[in-house]
């Protein structure tokens, strides 16, 4: 088979790939119900280890008539409960191509939160491989390119250790929510899948996309640090820039108004620029 054909055949499966993805119905994607009726451009938001895609569910009222917040629903997760969880990023990633793309007929960016910044720049990173669309911007918020600060692995803690630990993140909004059934029949196991794919992420050597990244972080952050968060520069050919507020991992929740006012601008600076 010469060198040609391969290409052809390659070129062929690629084209099977988008064609699936374009005609698989779309539960990937949560409807929060108040989205802008004739939105300018959309903002795909990956949620947390552990989170939700309705953490996002009030956004779009942050962000006006022009910018569709669109969250995104892993396997396994709140409306998903009953189907397998997923985990691996890149695999994550993968799988949720068939609910991100036929969504992207308008610009469109990328934000995500811890867990949820991995699978982001994995998203980002199969458009370029599959050269699809690129996303204008990604938004990547409490991480580094890897997340290994945390010792023993959250993964692999149970009972106490698990609890003991996930508080010191800064998520949890009542202690109480840890020492129920629902929490170790239901969620500790999701946790653990969770932060098993984000304790077990290697970003590939090499891997760059060609979209600007600009990168949140919270200055209390003991598992993500100033120094992990540069990291993103060398996986960029579009510019990498930072901001950090303060806070703990966490930070976003206490930080929400302004931080969404900086994306809204930069994207609108973005499109002005385009324009």
């Amino acid at each position: 088979i010469s060198s040609h054909c391969i290409r052809c055949i390659d070129t062929d499966i690629q084209l099977f790939r988008i064609n699936h993805i374009l005609c698989t119905k779309n539960k990937w994607i949560l409807n929060s119900g108040n989205s802008p009726k004739h939105p300018e451009f959309r903002l795909f938001c990956f949620p947390y280890s552990g989170g939700s895609a309705s953490y996002y569910s009030g956004w779009n009222q942050l962000f006006g008539d022009n910018i569709e917040i669109l969250p995104i629903q892993y396997p396994g997760h709140e409306t998903r409960a009953d189907e397998p969880l997923i985990p691996d990023v890149r695999a994550l990633a993968e799988a949720a191509l068939e609910g991100i793309v036929p969504d992207t007929d308008m610009p469109f960016g990328f934000f995500g939160h811890s867990l949820g910044a991995l699978v982001a720049f994995e998203t980002a990173a199969l458009f370029t491989e599959y050269e699809l669309d690129l996303p204008q911007m990604v938004f990547l918020s409490s991480a580094g390119t890897n997340f290994d600060r945390v010792q023993p692995p959250v993964h692999t803690l149970s009972g106490e250790a698990l609890k003991k630990t996930i508080i010191t993140f800064g998520g949890v909004t009542s202690k109480d929510v840890l020492y129920t059934e629902a929490f170790d029949t239901f969620y500790a196991p999701l946790l653990i899948n969770d932060f098993s794919a984000a304790e077990t992420y290697q970003i590939r050597s090499g891997s760059v996309i060609h979209t600007p990244v600009h990168v949140f972080y919270g200055t209390e952050d003991a598992y993500v640090t100033a120094e992990d968060v540069q990291k993103w520069k060398a996986h960029t050919d579009g510019g990498c820039s930072y901001d950090a507020f303060p806070g703990n991992h966490f930070y976003l929740n206490s930080q929400l108004e302004t931080v969404c006012q900086k994306i809204k601008t930069m994207i609108e600076k973005d499109r002005n620029k385009v324009k």
